[in-house]
């Protein structure tokens, strides 16, 4: 139940990302403590030193952004941290589709307390989310509380399956059991 629980958890924010149309975010604001570099040819406006872009729902802090203003993607470099209507995705980078919601992070921290995910990747598609290199842990956790490592975890909102594969039991340090696939209907129905 707790790892369906957190699988929910990681996609809602990607949820509400994602809009209606494929239509570029209205109200975008991006400031920084440097001044703006735009690049007209490119159609890009770059903010560096503690870069914050708002739009819609959405506020998105690093260290370096860069906005195509034609392609509505935004590339965020260093402590990057994603707000989305009571969800916090930190990461190392990501890069966000404006218009269609869907992002890729690398290095990822999430949770819902007490609860701790990391990932080296989470990709959210259309309805699908992805992470890779999974570790689920308890926020309190000592040298010898369990944590689950999954190498791959998928979650289909449209079908409300999530997949994980690759699942260890970790004590110390040391993977002590393993499943290989688990697949469960996060609505009650049976798993196909």
């Amino acid at each position: 139940r707790i790892f369906s629980f957190l699988i929910l958890f990681l996609c809602a924010g990607g949820f509400f990302l994602h809009g209606e149309t494929n239509e570029p975010a209205k109200g975008i604001v991006l400031e920084a403590d440097a001044p703006l570099e735009y690049d007209d040819s490119n159609q890009t406006v770059t903010a560096s030193r503690n870069a914050v872009l708002t739009a819609e729902g959405i506020i998105l802090n690093a260290d370096q952004i860069t906005w195509n203003r034609q392609t509505s993607l935004v590339r965020a470099d260093g402590s990057v941290s994603l707000g989305v209507v009571g969800y916090r995705l930190l990461a190392q980078s990501l890069i966000l589709d404006l218009a269609s919601g869907t992002f890729t992070a690398e290095k990822v921290k999430t949770g819902l307390y007490p609860w701790v995910v990391e990932a080296d990747q989470m990709i959210a598609n259309d309805s699908n989310y992805t992470l890779s290199n999974v570790y689920f842990r308890h926020e309190n956790h000592d040298r010898f509380s369990p944590y689950l490592l999954v190498d791959r975890t998928t979650y289909d909102i449209n079908s409300t399956a999530a997949i994980a594969e690759g699942i260890g039991l970790s004590i110390d340090g040391k993977i002590i059991g393993r499943i290989p696939k688990l697949k469960k209907n996060l609505d009650g129905r049976e798993a196909r």
